[in-house]
């Protein structure tokens, strides 16, 4: 069987959805060493793939980078098109729209352009919807990652859920491994406060951190919050206006990171007290299921999502109560409360490996 993988997204902002596409499609070709594979990228072969550039079972496929919009529908459409495989699959973002061939495999991660379309430009809500309901027509399968998401895709888009697979993400197995870096390098390059709470994702509307910072800047003026705030990720949209009302001296207490280094990640969940996460919508919630690996503790809003996958070890308050997720915090930060231990956290987040996800995603494409 030959497999056309669309791997473009791999060049741009690697996020979770892109994080989802490398380990997924690497566990597969580890998995099924009999199939024919063709693998497409941007500008250049990505890194995790070069060993397999002499591998005859593989074939590489480079394409120009191009404005995005052009990239996809254009570009990638031309390239997609001349191709022969049985199976074309796009872990990451839907296949161009007017490309159509038989054994369309597209992912869609979440229906937050339906759910939540404040968090994004009225084009770009407008942009996936067309999208996902063009990849729903033309599609064999469709994959997500939840159940959470499954249902919605089944209510919204009218999908039979015989036609989804759930493909579960996962934590990376570099995050279990002993940590490349050293805390000193980390702390020094990102500007790391000794004694910090931790947020990371993109930082954009849906994400709430303008929840977060109110109720961080009321412990602080009440005077019961030793603790500074980092604020990890890559930047998004609108976060200049979320940022641009906090006072000095609340403003002083937050960290802003940046993209933060996959090989720094495991230091920078290490050494924080606390994960929190107050996302107001997700499609599974990669981060805290990360800080779980690092056996950080957990408080997070309480999306229906984040409870199927984080289960009771996580803390949880109100979804968008910033008087919950104070109370929340006061009481995780006080000297007596008891968290799930290190090793109970890290033996959970086990449960979800990118070698049982591919797996999965193999036989319900059966390419086994």
């Amino acid at each position: 069987m030959k497999i056309a993988v669309d791997l473009t997204s791999l060049a741009d902002n690697f996020t979770g959805i892109e994080r989802f596409a490398l380990n997924v499609t690497e566990e597969m070709l580890r998995q099924n060493k009999s199939n024919q594979y063709i693998l497409v990228f941007k500008e250049e072969i990505y890194g995790a793939f070069k060993e397999y550039e002499d591998c005859p079972m593989i074939d590489m496929l480079v394409l120009p980078r191009r404005n995005k919009l052009w990239f996809y529908q254009i570009t990638l459409y031309g390239a997609l098109r001349k191709l022969k495989a049985d199976i074309f699959f796009f872990p990451a973002f839907p296949a161009p729209f007017f490309l159509r061939k038989k054994g369309m495999v597209n992912t869609i991660f979440d229906m937050g352009c339906w759910d939540c379309p404040d968090a994004m430009t009225g084009k770009m809500a407008c942009y996936f919807r067309i999208m996902y309901r063009n990849a729903v027509k033309h599609s064999e399968r469709i994959v997500t990652i939840s159940e959470f998401s499954s249902r919605r895709i089944q209510k919204i888009l009218g999908v039979a859920r015989e036609k989804i697979s759930i493909v579960y993400c996962a934590v990376s197995d570099d995050l279990y491994e002993e940590p490349e870096s050293s805390w000193e390098k980390v702390r020094e390059v990102y500007e790391l406060p000794e004694k910090y709470l931790l947020c990371l994702s993109t930082l954009e509307p849906r994400k709430n951190l303008q929840l977060l910072l109110q109720a961080f800047a009321e412990l602080i003026g009440e005077g019961s919050c030793e603790y500074d705030l980092v604020l990890a990720g890559r930047k998004g949209w609108k976060l200049d206006e979320v940022l641009g009302n906090i006072p000095q001296t609340i403003a002083q207490r937050i960290h802003i990171t940046g993209y933060v280094e996959e090989q720094d990640l495991p230091m920078l969940y290490a050494h924080a007290k606390l994960f929190v996460f107050p996302s107001r919508y997700e499609g599974f919630g990669i981060p805290p299921l990360e800080a779980m690996a690092s056996g950080v503790p957990v408080l997070c809003s309480d999306l229906e999502v984040l409870r199927e996958v984080l289960g009771e070890k996580a803390e949880y308050f109100r979804s968008d109560d910033r008087e919950s997720l104070k109370a929340a915090l006061s009481r995780c930060l006080e000297s007596g409360h008891v968290f799930p231990a290190r090793e109970e956290l890290i033996t959970y987040s086990r449960r979800y490996s990118y070698k049982s996800s591919a797996r999965q995603l193999c036989r319900e494409l059966n390419i086994l």
